[in-house]
């Protein structure tokens, strides 16, 4: 067995982007993580729930005029 240096809380990403902070852990015999919290990125922006437009912000693929 390796010695590992766990932190004792992580930043879980998705899509490179921190969406919550987590704690190592296990449960029925699996390793998981338990969320200690959500990050809220729109407090973070001074942003207001208002302020989403639903949707991929995407550019669409230019049609070629042929």
């Amino acid at each position: 067995m390796l010695p590992l240096d766990i932190p004792s809380s992580i930043t879980a990403s998705v899509d490179g982007v921190p969406v919550m902070e987590c704690e190592y852990g296990s449960q029925r015999q699996q390793h998981a993580l338990r969320v200690l919290h959500m990050i809220d990125h729109a407090a973070m922006n001074n942003a207001s729930s208002k302020d989403f437009i639903k949707g991929s912000t995407r550019q669409k693929a230019k049609e070629s005029k042929a």
